[in-house]
């Protein structure tokens, strides 16, 4: 598939990184990128040198790596603290499986997996710090690597991380010690030393307005009260249909309202508090994307699976299972209804597939029926197999769309007329960028004038078609589905 233009803007600077030798300065086309610091794109420049090309597959290849490593670290700290096998492989896998990660986050080239795996790792290391202290030097440390990631939004995880120790906690001490101290240090340390490298290429105050602005834009601050009373309001119904069919979990918030009466171990407790303190800042932002909190989802999961798990047999996990194996039911129901839907009836493949699907719903529904497997474990299997089906039909058919065209048409240009410039103040989109570069070979750079024997590439969103030259071809935009045009002197 060819990329959403907020994977290209990572593979773009990645491959100027590659081609310049500067790994400190992230541009695009030749001029500075502010909006994101460089961490992530020196993981996906090694992908680019691990398979020798740079590539939708490359850029993409560092996601799956950390995906696998977030899973793990999920599973490894949920079992350690509770000593819960089934908990703690619930908890990961159903994170895994979770309707965006499974058919969305968890195959494109973002840093947002690698950053939720940063983040939860920050968080979850407060539990541990009322014992052992030196863990503020490894969540600074944490932080850093986050703010290297993603920027500000570091330092929020970072204070809602001591606001949910000190309320669960009730303790200050630890903020009072050393190891705070030589964590502020690490923290002031690892950011100086890139900002000093950074200084010596480009004015590093430059970069901290635009990395402000990206972390705050979405926020309340930048939105009027009605399109925030808005998203309050939708925000709980949003993520439950983004985070299918885990999120069905949510009907043990019951239980959470009973807590008096029904309590938790601490380490679940603290899970679901540290849950709160940071959702809240994204309720009230109307410009959040789910993969956002994603960091968060192993918080919820591992909490409203302690109610599951220590309340078998009650109504409410009764409920539970029948809302899992109606939905089971329905998807093997859909599957052996494949041959009606529109275009995969002409996929030999997708329709199998859809079959094998269908059959393995059934089975999965016995072998619950029979109490072999648990519940939720059926449902895990089917998600893996529906994901399977979901690469045989629906990405091929994304892969028709006006981004392949874009994508072709860049390539046959870069390859046919040499040499090619942006024009001016060409604004391009990312992805059109990243094809015209890497077919080229080098970063596409802007030319002031037009010289003779020479071809341009002209953005009218930005740019003029100016006086004096011919227009040889066109080149569709993705972004707001424009047309920039290819010119040459007269």
């Amino acid at each position: 598939m060819p990329f959403i233009e907020d994977e290209a803007i990572r593979a773009i600077v990645a491959f100027e990184m590659l081609h310049s030798g500067n790994y400190i300065m992230p541009t695009i086309n030749g001029d500075p990128y502010y909006y994101k610091p460089p961490l992530y794109n020196w993981f996906i420049v090694l992908s680019y040198k691990l398979f020798g090309v740079a590539n939708e597959w490359s850029a993409r290849f560092p996601t799956v790596i950390f995906l696998f490593g977030y899973i793990y670290y999920v599973f490894k700290k949920i079992f350690k603290q509770r000593g819960h096998y089934e908990l703690a492989i619930a908890t990961a896998l159903c994170t895994l499986t979770c309707g965006r990660i499974l058919f969305y986050d968890s195959f494109l080239g973002l840093i947002d997996i690698c950053f939720s795996w940063v983040t939860f790792a920050l968080l979850i290391n407060f539990y541990d710090l009322r014992k052992q202290g030196w863990r503020l030097l490894l969540i600074y440390f944490l932080a850093a690597i986050a703010y290297m990631l993603k920027g500000f939004p570091s330092f929020v995880f970072l204070a809602c991380g001591m606001m949910g120790y000190v309320a669960y906690f009730r303790e200050f001490r630890q903020f009072w010690t050393k190891w705070h101290l030589f964590g502020i240090l690490t923290l002031a340390s690892i950011l100086g030393s890139y900002y000093y490298a950074y200084s010596t290429f480009h004015d590093a105050s430059r970069t901290f307005a635009p990395l402000l602005e990206q972390s705050t834009i979405r926020t309340f601050l930048y939105n009027d009260i009605m399109k925030v009373v808005k998203h309050v309001v939708s925000f709980p119904f949003e993520n439950v249909f983004h985070f299918l069919p885990w999120s069905l979990l949510s009907i043990f918030i019951y239980y959470w309202w009973k807590e008096k009466k029904i309590k938790l171990d601490t380490y679940s407790e603290f899970l679901g508090l540290v849950f709160l303190i940071n959702i809240g800042v994204y309720w009230i932002s109307p410009g959040y994307y789910p993969r956002y909190v994603l960091m968060l989802v192993p918080f919820y999961f591992a909490y409203f699976f302690g109610y599951y798990f220590t309340r078998k047999g009650d109504m409410l996990t009764q409920i539970f299972d029948y809302l899992i194996m109606g939905l089971i039911g329905l998807v093997s129901l859909a599957s052996f209804g494949a041959r009606f839907i529109p275009g995969l009836a002409e996929s030999n493949l997708g329709y199998g597939v859809a079959i094998g699907v269908g059959i393995l719903g059934v089975v999965l529904l016995y072998l619950i029926s029979k109490k072999t497997i648990p519940v939720w474990i059926g449902m895990v299997f089917l998600l893996l197999g529906s994901r399977i089906q979901y690469n045989s039909y629906v990405l091929p058919n994304r892969s028709q769309g006006l981004k392949t065209v874009s994508k072709v048409q860049a390539k046959y240009i870069a390859s046919n007329f040499a040499p090619l410039h942006l024009y001016q103040n060409a604004r391009m989109d990312r992805s059109s960028s990243f094809y015209l570069a890497t077919t080229v070979g080098k970063p596409m750079l802007r030319k002031q004038t037009i010289e003779p024997d020479t071809y341009y590439i002209v953005d009218t969103i930005s740019t003029p078609i100016p006086d004096h030259v011919v227009v040889l071809d066109s080149l569709p935009i993705v972004e707001f589905k424009r047309m920039a045009y290819l010119v040459t002197a007269k």
